[in-house]
């Protein structure tokens, strides 16, 4: 098992595009089984990766990304702070 200073996602999150928060597994919604990306195109245009099983959408209408956009809102809301991720990460990690 890798200790705390070798776990890849701590080694991650200096990075300034690297943000890691742990989601309690209670903030998880069953009927949300998807996962999704949002990204910046080289002209600055928001842009949604939608994976499923069988397909992956683009998705750039601003009305089709929302019901992703408020998921992602919620979740964030419920994520630990970065230095209570880092904490849990380094507790779990000495175990």
């Amino acid at each position: 098992m890798p200790t705390a200073k070798e776990s890849p996602l701590l080694g991650c999150s200096p990075l300034p595009h690297c943000h890691v928060h742990i989601v309690p597994s209670e903030s998880l919604d069953e009927g949300f089984q998807t996962a999704f990306g949002f990204f910046e195109d080289y002209d600055g245009n928001s842009v949604l990766i939608v994976h499923t099983v069988t397909a992956m959408l683009v998705l750039e209408a601003v009305e089709d990304m929302a019901p992703y956009s408020r998921r992602l809102h919620e979740l964030h809301e419920s994520a630990l702070s970065e230095k209570g991720s880092t904490e849990m990460i380094n507790s779990v990690a000495l175990l």
